[in-house]
């Protein structure tokens, strides 16, 4: 089986989509590859910004899409931190899964980020 090499992430304000994904998310840039390309650092696959023509507005969880999971130690304290500094959440509170808790948010591009706080 071929591996995942790179999650592209689009979004049509690329200073917007840096801003969320290192200031809330915990990200760094690892490259710039002009104004169009950025590169976060992140130990997995690599993950990119690119820039796009227009706002995504899927219909989560409804519609068939992507959404970036990201492992969390609580989602509940996340909930509250996003909350305070404004990030727009999809629930009011931690959803419950198989395997934990969530909570999703939309970045900038409304894209879904998903944050998982999964079972010991």
């Amino acid at each position: 089986m071929t591996s995942v090499s790179t999650l592209t992430i689009l979004a049509p304000d690329l200073l917007a989509a840096r801003k969320f994904y290192c200031d809330m998310l915990g990200f760094a840039v690892a490259a710039d590859y002009g104004p169009d390309l950025t590169k976060l650092q992140n130990d997995g696959c690599a993950l990119l910004l690119a820039r796009c023509a227009q706002v995504a507005r899927p219909d989560y969880p409804a519609a068939a899409q992507f959404a970036l999971g990201l492992a969390v130690a609580d989602a509940g304290a996340e909930l509250k931190r996003l909350k305070a500094a404004g990030v727009e959440l999809i629930f009011d509170e931690p959803q419950d899964f198989p395997a934990g808790r969530f909570i999703a948010v939309r970045d900038p591009a409304g894209n879904v980020v998903e944050l998982l706080q999964f079972n010991p």
